[in-house]
């Protein structure tokens, strides 16, 4: 078994002694080589260096202002509500922790939606099944590294497991002993590979194709890596877990876009 128990804390500012965090480090890490990512995917799109340089900065303060928005609002709903709704002024400490993905990426979509109306007046033709693509390909880069901050924040805990790299964590969530399932890394890896995958796709963005494969994957895996985890929130208790629930909708949303009618879709079929 491993012995986990790293300090929640990297290292602090000199002389303001202001702690930083790793999980804060890998999820600025998660957004900065996205940023080079979607510039490229921009650039593929354009062919101008300037405009995909526009673009691609305005999407990621956009993509992170729409992450932590939308994943704290899904933490407070999904999984802590019972608490949140005591403690209302709690709900804006989000240095306390407490984010939930799946509310992240539904304030995400949203915010593409007006971030295509805003540049369609700088960019011809653009739409948003196009900016979803392009999207798509960094996105499962920054979901890999959040969950590696997770791992080193010991939260997320898996279920019980005698496997040779089951972890024992001295100070999980919860309080939770044992040796478990490493799941957090289970999720990081797989959203490492689905990136690779998705990076080396080249599709052309706009048919919904490159985000129909993210959705579908990425949650596919997300409900059936649910199993090996701990209940974490407050409605758990039936068969399926609460982000098996939320997953659902996005496996259906990455369905049709794999499967729906198009005349791109099937030209590029013929």
């Amino acid at each position: 078994m491993i012995l986990w128990d790293p300090s929640k804390v990297a290292f602090e500012i000199p002389f303001l002694h202001h702690p930083i965090a790793w999980y804060g480090i890998c999820f600025a890490t998660g957004f900065f080589l996205s940023y080079f990512v979607i510039r490229r995917e921009f650039f593929l799109y354009c062919h101008n260096q300037t405009l995909s340089a526009k673009l691609s900065e305005r999407i990621t303060w956009v993509v992170i202002g729409a992450t932590v928005v939308g994943s704290r609002l899904g933490e407070v709903f999904f999984y802590s509500w019972s608490y949140y709704k005591e403690h209302p002024a709690a709900i804006f400490k989000i240095w306390e922790g407490g984010l939930a993905s799946h509310g992240g990426v539904a304030a995400i979509i949203l915010a593409l939606v007006l971030y295509t109306i805003y540049s369609k007046k700088e960019v011809k033709g653009l739409t948003f099944l196009t900016v979803l693509d392009i999207a798509s390909v960094p996105a499962s880069l920054g979901a890999a590294f959040i969950r590696l901050g997770n791992f080193m924040n010991q939260e997320i805990i898996g279920t019980p497991s005698s496997l040779p790299w089951a972890v024992i964590f001295g100070h999980p969530e919860n309080g939770l002993t044992g040796s478990r399932h490493p799941v957090q890394l289970y999720e990081s890896l797989f959203y490492f590979a689905l990136f690779g995958f998705l990076y080396l796709l080249k599709k052309k963005p706009g048919s919904g194709k490159t985000s129909g494969l993210f959705f579908t994957a990425l949650f596919g895996f997300r409900f059936i890596i649910e199993f090996f985890k701990e209940p974490q929130g407050e409605y758990e208790g039936g068969f399926l877990s609460t982000g098996q629930l939320l997953s659902i909708p996005f496996i259906i949303m990455g369905l049709y876009l794999l499967y729906r009618k198009s005349r791109y879709f099937h030209q590029e079929e013929v």
